[in-house]
């Protein structure tokens, strides 16, 4: 949505009924299928609507890309809602070789509504000389039962990883 109105402090946004969505911005979580009047301040900030359920890969200590083997990447975990279920694939190279060749990591993760499920299906990379990091982010209001934080970290490459890691959430969303 576009917000380029003088004087605009908010726009109707549809946010579709397939799933629930959660802003950022606010800490609030909404049922899918409705309009909501989102407040648009000129701050310089995104305004997005994220989907409940959504896993988004970021790499935070990026500057530039000359490989694919991030020493560290976090993943933004937004745990489904009960009675549903969201599986998400990451896929890892080296930057250099062809994923055709096999020389990749796959990783799968399925989330429901009280857990987090890691899987390395795949491990076709060779091992980095550095350490290598990935953490798990959940939203405010989450916590993994394990640490009692809303962050989780593993070494991708590690034996942590040669069985499903399975992660138990606590929180909930509480929908408008």
């Amino acid at each position: 949505v576009q917000a380029v109105e003088p004087d605009l402090s908010s726009v109707p946004v549809h946010l579709p009924a397939a799933c629930g969505w959660y802003d950022p911005r606010t800490g609030k979580a909404y049922r899918g299928g409705q309009t909501i009047d989102k407040p648009v301040p000129i701050d310089g900030q995104p305004h997005i609507m994220i989907r409940i359920g959504a896993v988004i890969p970021t790499a935070p200590h990026l500057h530039r890309l000359s490989t694919a083997l991030f020493e560290q990447v976090d993943f933004e975990i937004y745990p489904c809602i009960p009675e549903e279920e969201t599986i998400f694939y990451h896929y890892e190279d080296d930057g250099h070789t062809e994923i055709s060749l096999g020389r990749y990591d796959q990783f799968r993760f399925e989330l429901g509504s009280g857990h987090v499920i890691v899987t390395r299906e795949k491990q076709g990379v060779h091992k980095a000389k550095d350490m290598r990091t990935h953490r798990l982010l959940l939203p405010n209001g989450f916590k993994f039962l394990l640490n009692q934080k809303n962050e989780y970290f593993y070494d991708p490459q590690g034996p942590e990883l040669d069985i499903p890691l399975k992660l138990f959430v606590q929180g909930e969303w509480e929908l408008n």
